[in-house]
Order: C-alpha cells, then structure tokens, then sequence
C-alpha cells in the first residue's frame, strides 16, 4: 500500500479514536495493522493494560501493608480503647470518601478502597463490641449481622456483587456458627 494511502486510513483511524466511534481496542489494533506496529512512541504508550494493572498492584500491597500494620496497632499496643476506635473510624470514613471519590473517576481503586473500607468496618465492630459488651456474644453477633446487611444492601444499590455476595455469606456463616455452637 502507498504511504500516502496509509497516512490518511492511520489520521482517519486516529480521528475515530478520538471521538470514539470505535472502542479504543480496536483502533489501537487498526492502528498497529496499517503503521506496522510503527507508531510514535507516545502513541503506542497511551494507556496499557500492564502499566494499571502495575499501579493497582503497587496500591493494594501498600492497602495490605497498612492493613497489616493496623492490626499491629490495634492488637499490639497499649493504646486506650477510645483512641483505637477514633483511629478505626477516621480510616473508614477515609477509605469510604476515597471509595466515592474514585467511583467515576478510577473504578478499580473504588474496588481497593471499598474492600478496605469493609474490612476496617468489621474490625471497628469487633473493638467495639468488646469494648462496650465485653465477652457478650449476642451483641457481637448481631452487630455482625447488621453490618452484613449493610453490606448486602450497599452491593445491591452500588452494583458491587462482591459487597453482596459478602453480606450474605456472613450472615449465613453466623448462622451457621450459632446452630453449631447450640448443639
């Protein structure tokens, strides 16, 4: 094929990229095909799946390590009760704002930061409980229950299944534990 011909169909091809008459996949694949994979560089690194992937690796292992180092601080330490569930809630209320805040904007770090929001709001509850009702498993269980609700209706009115899917896991696992526990 001409040079010619082939610079038009490749701005052609640019144009529809941009204005998104066709998925990005698809023109970057056009693209490859008619430049024989010769694009510009700061074309061909326009967004890769390697390098998000990269990046939400990086955020949910520095999300773990924090996760980890919470634990040490709750568990480990010789901090007051009160002070704990202030740290607790201030991180929920964070992840949770951060949650809604990447909701449009990165969705997969809304995933990271809702699931650290779920796991720090199940670790406030079991300070909580064991704070105000001491080795009283009625309450603790029933603040479990209540939070997988929340869950399970969070995940059904945000589209999350995995919040849904995790409610309902939980409460039927409590349940479950209780039936065992009473034979």
């Amino acid at each position: 094929m001409e040079e010619k011909r082939k610079e038009i169909i490749i701005h052609e091809i640019k144009k529809w990229r941009e204005s998104q008459l066709l998925p990005r996949t698809y023109c970057d694949f056009l693209l490859g095909l008619y430049s024989e994979g010769n694009l510009p560089e700061d074309e061909s690194a326009a967004i890769r799946p390697s390098a998000v992937l990269k990046k939400a690796g990086r955020t949910l292992a520095l999300l773990i390590g924090f996760i980890t180092v919470l634990i040490f601080f709750i568990y480990f330490t010789q901090f007051p009760p009160p002070l704990q569930l202030a740290v607790l809630a201030s991180i929920f209320l964070i992840s949770s704002g951060a949650g809604f805040y990447y909701r449009k904007r990165e969705p997969l770090y809304m995933h990271i930061y809702i699931l650290l929001a779920t796991f720090i709001s199940f670790i406030l509850l079991v300070v909580t409980a064991d704070l105000f009702f001491g080795d009283d498993r009625f309450f603790l269980g029933l603040g479990i229950v209540f939070l997988c609700l929340i869950w399970a209706v969070s995940g059904k009115f945000f589209k999350l299944p995995y919040l849904y899917i995790a409610g309902g896991t939980g409460i039927v696992l409590l349940i479950g534990f209780m039936l065992a526990e009473q034979l």
